[in-house]
């Protein structure tokens, strides 16, 4: 994949994430990128030596390496890795933490020896302290979640190796 092919793949994912109401992935992944990554980089110092007889002539000169660290662009396939990866962290991430909650949530409401049923677990997400639902999560969302997880890897796997190629 060239820079240019990485750039337009990378708006074109923006684009789609944006119709999807799903922006917010975009801009941490641009604020990373304004951030940049971190580089060590290595700067050749000369000093001159004075003899304290002569503070005004030098007697000789040193050399020596330092190594700063600075901050550098990403380059375009490293800025369509980063949202890559972004999008496999929610879409992986999400199904697991929500599964895992709710298998919480069931073990919790246990009583006795009698197990709470995890299709029973529902709960909900909100998104501000008014309580405006986002959206609910029951047995049903959690298996399409998981599903559109399994299906999204292949074409994770795909994109990543179009990235890596070249």
């Amino acid at each position: 994949m060239s820079d240019q092919e990485a750039e337009d793949t990378f708006r074109q994912i923006a684009a789609l994430l944006e119709r999807l109401e799903m922006n917010w992935v975009v801009r941490e992944v641009n604020e990373t990128i304004r951030l940049g990554k971190l580089a060590s980089e290595k700067i050749e110092i000369q000093e001159e030596i004075f003899d304290e007889a002569n503070v005004l002539a030098p007697t000789g000169r040193r050399r020596s390496r330092e190594s700063f660290t600075v901050s550098v662009d990403f380059t375009p396939k490293e800025k369509l890795l980063l949202l890559v990866d972004a999008l496999r962290s929610i879409s992986t991430d999400a199904a697991a933490i929500e599964l895992a909650t709710a298998e919480l949530i069931a073990k919790s409401m246990q009583s006795g020896k009698a197990a709470f049923p995890l299709e029973r677990v529902e709960f909900v997400f909100c998104e501000d302290e008014a309580g405006r639902e986002i959206r609910k999560s029951d047995s049903q969302v959690r298996r399409r979640l998981s599903n559109f997880s399994q299906e999204l890897q292949p074409l994770f796997k795909e994109l990543q190796e179009a990235i890596d190629a070249d």
